[in-house]
C-alpha cells in the first residue's frame, strides 16, 4: 500500500491533510520555536497525534522521563483531550520530531 500523507508544506498552505500530515506541520513548527514534541502513530489505531512537552491538564504521554501533553488535531477537542478508545500508551509509537536545513 503506497503512503496517504501529505508533504507538509502543502498540507499547511493549503489547510488540508490528515492525522498524520497536521501531526508533523505542528511539529516542525514548534521545533523551530524551540518547543520538544513527539509524533505518535499507532497501527492499531490507524491514527497519528502529536505530544508536545509544555505543562497542562491532560492526557500525558511518557517519553524519555519527561511527559508530553497529547494533543488530537483531526477533531474540536481541547489540548490533552484524547478519544478513550485510542488513550493507551502501550499502541503508540513515538517518533522524535527534529529536521535540519542541511547544515
Amino acid at each position: 500500500t503506497l503512503s496517504d500523507l501529505l508533504n507538509p508544506l502543502e498540507a499547511a498552505l493549503y489547510r488540508v491533510g490528515d492525522c498524520d500530515a497536521r501531526s508533523l506541520v505542528l511539529g516542525l513548527l514548534l521545533k523551530k520555536f524551540g518547543i520538544e514534541s513527539l509524533l505518535l502513530t499507532s497501527e492499531i489505531a490507524k491514527h497519528a497525534i502529536i505530544a508536545v512537552d509544555i505543562p497542562g491538564d491532560g492526557l500525558n504521554y511518557k517519553y524519555n522521563g519527561k511527559e508530553y501533553l497529547e494533543i488530537e488535531l483531526t477533531k474540536k477537542t481541547l489540548i490533552g483531550e484524547i478519544d478513550e478508545s485510542i488513550s493507551n500508551p502501550d499502541i503508540w509509537t513515538p517518533v522524535e520530531m527534529g529536521y535540519t536545513n542541511g547544515f
